[in-house]
């Protein structure tokens, strides 16, 4: 059911790796990225050109190996430093590490770091601590990790470290995604398309030992997180990615090339003609000034079991909107209305997460209605008046590609859906999985079941 797919994806766990030491590689990202362009654009590298090298696994608490460091995070106190996290060290070595931090004067400011190393009952450790700052007051223990796991993972970046060591978060996956984002976010690169690439050598390997209580949960939580990194970094490139490369054509490429080869997920792609069949007015409006043509996607997923929930998302779709005869003036941010196609980037993120977790008894919907908003004399202008698929008349003042989402569902689907428009654009680009949590959770809470 829905509640152990989408809402509530934590709870419905990866099946369980054997073993008591597990390696988790680097999500797949939906791989091509690679898709129409023409010779005047820069060609899109694949995801395995560009992903970090980056691998984690969940291991025994006290058996930590060979680490370049221990990340060990600290509570700034108004006199003295306390250790967040317990359990890695024995009471001894917990003393010692404390009495070289205080030699340090280490005060656990937030992101204030320290390298060092001690005797342990297991030999000479590395240790970075972490300083996280004062307690905000809230009742939210756990606020700090996202920020301590983003300092780890730069510090061993910058380190050029091949194997870390993390205590890993509460058994719950929300905060393992945030064990998991820092490393992917802070390795990630977005140089790709320039001419001349960065000196910098490419993101070496490195491995993230997260140490655990419990090896079992820990790996399927990883997993988990590792599915909802893979579709925020589907959206996330995707909104990247500028408007001569991302097309309505690309957009309906990558769908039936990375959604539509997965289990369960099937990919239809309608052209204008088909729109127009099914009175698309509105839709067809906004697509008319481009000579770039219009492609209406649908996703489908179906998963396993008898069918006990529906749901829909529904994306804007609009790669670059320039206002139409409405022009965009300068100072309106037209540069980056190729942000307009973020909730179409962020219902194709969602799939790629669904396509991974695979929930049982659950219909899934992802419509995206693609097209651009352009000038030439077939655009439409100010004052007319057209027809769209639901049979409501629209006269255009102003500004029409919010129409295309404007009716509670499209006309083939039997149940309610939530659109997801330009908004996340800006989201998807600087944001990690959590925005992509929302949005299924919202679909899930708002749309009726069938």
């Amino acid at each position: 059911m829905l509640r152990q797919g989408l809402k509530s994806v934590a709870s419905a766990a990866a099946q369980a790796v054997n073993g008591r030491v597990t390696a988790l590689a680097g999500p797949a990202v939906s791989g091509s990225l690679r898709a129409l362009h023409s010779a005047s654009n820069p060609a899109v590298p694949s995801h395995a050109e560009i992903q970090p090298k980056i691998t984690m696994s969940a291991v025994e608490l006290g058996e930590v190996e060979d680490a370049d460091f221990i990340a060990v995070p600290f509570l700034q106190l108004d006199e003295g430093i306390e250790m967040r996290q317990e359990g890695l060290l024995s009471a001894a070595d917990s003393t010692s590490l404390m009495v070289a931090l205080e030699a340090a004067q280490f005060k656990a400011a937030k992101e204030e770091t320290h390298l060092f190393s001690i005797l342990t009952e297991n030999g000479m450790k590395h240790f970075l601590a972490v300083g996280t700052g004062k307690e905000n007051g809230t009742d939210d223990e756990e606020e700090y990790e996202p920020e301590f796991y983003a300092t780890v993972a730069k510090n061993a970046l910058k380190m050029k470290a091949k194997k870390v060591a993390v205590v890993g978060p509460e058994m719950d996956e929300v905060p393992f995604r945030a064990v998991m984002e820092s490393f992917f976010l802070a390795a990630e690169t977005t140089g790709w398309l320039k001419s001349k690439k960065d000196d910098s050598p490419a993101p070496h390997a490195m491995h993230v030992a997260v140490a655990s209580s419990d090896v079992e949960i820990a790996t399927d939580a990883l997993k988990s997180a590792e599915h909802f990194y893979a579709g925020a970094s589907t959206a996330r490139k995707l909104v990247n990615l500028p408007s001569n490369i991302v097309s309505p054509s690309f957009l309906a490429d990558f769908a039936q090339n990375e959604l539509g080869k997965s289990k369960g997920m099937e990919v239809k792609v309608m052209d204008r003609d088909e729109c127009n069949e099914m009175g698309m007015g509105a839709y067809l409006a906004v697509a008319e000034g481009s000579s770039t043509p219009p492609k209406f996607i649908h996703v489908t997923y179906k998963g396993e079991g008898e069918i006990e929930k529906n749901i829909a998302l529904v994306g804007k779709g609009v790669t670059f909107d320039s206002g139409g005869y409405n022009l965009k003036p300068t100072g309106s941010q037209i540069e980056i209305m190729k942000m307009d196609m973020g909730g179409a980037a962020a219902v194709l993120g969602a799939a790629d997460i669904i396509r991974r977790v695979q929930p049982e008894n659950t219909e899934a919907h992802f419509i995206i209605a693609a097209c651009e908003n352009m000038i030439s004399g077939a655009a439409y202008r100010p004052g007319d008046v057209i027809r769209a698929s639901n049979g409501k008349t629209i006269e255009v003042e102003n500004h029409l590609p919010n129409c295309i989402l404007a009716q509670p569902s499209p006309p083939f689907l039997p149940f309610r859906s939530s659109d997801v428009s330009c908004v996340s654009g800006s989201l998807c680009l600087r944001s990690s999985s959590t925005f992509l949590v929302r949005v299924i959770s919202s679909a899930f809470a708002d749309v009726a079941t069938k």
